[in-house]
C-alpha cells in the first residue's frame, strides 16, 4: 500500500478552502498546510477560496482559481461551486457551518479545529465531517469533552505552523515587532477597534523608553486614523514606526529579524515566535480564545511576560462564567467591557505602562521560549496535509 504522500505527488486537484473570519489564525493554518501540499507533497493545486474575506492578504500568492463571499450559505450554492469547479475534496479552518454545508454537499471535508478546549455544548461542531484535526493542548476543560464526543472522526494533530530549519536568527538591532493579527469578529461590527486604541499606545511608548529604534506594527490596519489613534502623537515618538498589514511570509520574515515580539495571545503567532526564540511579550487578550491562550503562554513559558488586563477593564471571573453559554456569550462580554474602558483610556495606557515596562525587562533575560512548541509540536500543517492528500488522492 503507498503512503499518501507517494501518491500525491502525481496528481492534480481542486480543493475548496475556507477559513472562519475571526482574526488572522485560521489564514495563517491554511497558508502552512497548502505550502506543503504544493511545495513538499509536490501537488499541482487549483484553490477555491469560499469566505476567508480577512484572510486574502494572508494568504499572498496561491494558486487560487476563484474567490465566492461566505453568504448566503445554501446547500444548492456549494453544490453549484464544488461542480463548477470539479472540487475534489475541501479544507476548512475553524468555520463549522462552511464545514457541515460542504461534507452535506457530498464534498469530503478536513476540518481543522486548533481551539479544542474553546467549546462547549452551545457552540457548533461539525461532528459528520470526513477528517476532524483537532490540535493538541494540554488539558481540555469539561465542556468541552461534551460536544467532542460526538465527533465520528477524531485526530489529534501537533501545532499547525510553518515550520524552519534550526539556524541561528540574525537579529536587526533595535526591531521590536507588534502584533494584532486580524482585527475582526462576526461578533463585532466595529471590528474590535477599542482593542488596539488601549494597548497600541502602551507599547509603543514601553518599547521607545526601552530603547527600541524601530517598531513594525502588524494586522490588519493600513494606518493610525483607521483606527482613531492620534497620529501626531505616534510621530512624536523618537522611533521609526510603520503600519500595515502583511502576508504570512512576510510577517514570518519579520520574526526572523525581530529582536522583541509585543503580540496579543494568538496561539498560532506564540507558536510560530516560540519555534524561533523569539522573546516574547504576550499583551492582554482581545477574546476570549486569547484568554485561554495566554493562560497557557503562562503556565508553559513564563507568566512574567503576559500582561493581563488590570481587573476594572475586564472581570474574568464575570467572562468564565459566560463561557459556559458559549463563546459568543463570552466574546460579546469582553467587546462590551472594553469598549466601556475607552471613557478612561488614559489611566488604562499607565497601568498597562507599568505592566509592560516589567514583562518586558524580563523577556530580555529569559533565553528559552520553546514552552509551547515543546507542549504541541510543530507538524500538524504536514500531517493536515496527508490527510487532504489521502482524500485528494482516494487513498483509503
Amino acid at each position: 500500500m503507498k503512503r499518501p504522500l507517494d501518491v500525491a505527488r502525481r496528481l492534480q486537484a481542486t480543493l475548496l478552502i475556507c477559513g472562519v473570519d475571526f482574526g488572522w489564525g485560521s489564514a495563517g493554518k491554511l497558508e502552512s498546510i497548502l505550502r506543503v501540499l504544493i511545495n513538499r507533497c509536490g501537488y499541482d493545486l487549483k484553490l477555491v477560496v469560499l469566505g476567508t474575506s480577512l484572510g486574502r492578504p494572508v494568504l499572498g500568492n496561491l494558486p487560487v482559481e476563484a474567490w465566492y463571499e461566505r453568504e448566503p450559505l445554501l446547500l444548492d450554492r456549494v453544490r453549484v461551486i464544488i461542480d463548477r469547479h470539479q472540487v475534489t475534496a475541501a479544507l476548512v479552518v475553524l468555520d463549522p457551518e462552511v464545514a457541515s454545508a460542504i461534507e452535506r454537499a457530498g464534498c469530503p471535508t478536513v476540518y481543522v479545529d486548533s481551539l479544542p478546549y474553546l467549546w462547549t455544548e452551545h457552540d457548533p461542531i461539525p461532528s459528520e465531517v470526513t477528517i476532524y484535526a483537532a490540535q493538541l493542548c494540554d488539558s481540555i476543560p469539561w465542556p468541552a469533552w461534551q460536544p467532542l464526543r460526538r465527533v465520528r472522526h477524531l485526530h489529534w494533530v501537533e501545532g499547525i505552523t510553518t515550520t524552519r530549519e534550526k539556524s541561528q536568527r540574525t537579529c536587526r538591532p533595535g526591531l521590536a515587532v507588534v502584533s494584532f493579527g486580524g482585527l475582526h469578529s462576526p461578533l463585532s461590527t466595529s471590528g474590535n477597534r477599542p482593542y488596539p486604541k488601549l494597548v497600541l499606545m502602551p507599547a509603543l511608548q514601553t518599547l521607545v523608553r526601552a530603547g527600541y529604534t524601530l517598531i513594525e506594527v502588524c494586522g490588519n490596519m493600513q494606518d493610525f486614523d483607521e483606527i482613531g489613534m492620534d497620529k501626531a502623537m505616534v510621530d512624536s515618538l523618537p522611533a521609526a514606526i510603520h503600519m500595515a498589514p502583511r502576508s504570512h511570509a512576510a510577517f514570518l520574515d519579520l520574526l526572523e529579524q525581530a529582536e522583541l515580539l509585543v503580540c496579543s495571545p494568538g496561539l498560532t503567532t506564540l507558536i510560530e515566535a516560540g519555534c524561533r526564540s523569539v522573546p516574547t511579550v504576550c499583551l492582554p487578550p482581545q477574546n476570549l480564545s486569547q484568554i485561554l491562550n495566554s493562560d497557557r503562554f503562562a503556565a508553559h513559558v513564563d507568566p512574567d511576560c503576559r500582561v493581563p488586563w488590570p481587573r476594572k477593564v475586564l472581570d474574568l471571573s464575570a467572562v468564565e462564567c459566560l463561557r459556559l453559554q458559549g463563546e459568543e456569550a463570552a466574546v460579546s462580554f469582553i467587546y462590551a467591557s472594553l469598549e466601556q474602558a475607552l471613557a478612561e483610556a488614559p489611566a488604562v495606557w499607565r497601568e498597562l505602562e507599568e505592566r509592560l515596562t516589567l514583562a518586558l525587562a524580563r523577556a530580555r533575560q529569559r533565553k528559552e521560549w520553546d514552552g509551547l512548541v515543546s507542549l504541541v509540536g510543530t507538524r500538524g500543517a504536514e500531517q493536515v496535509a496527508a490527510f487532504c492528500a489521502q482524500i485528494l488522492s482516494g487513498w483509503k
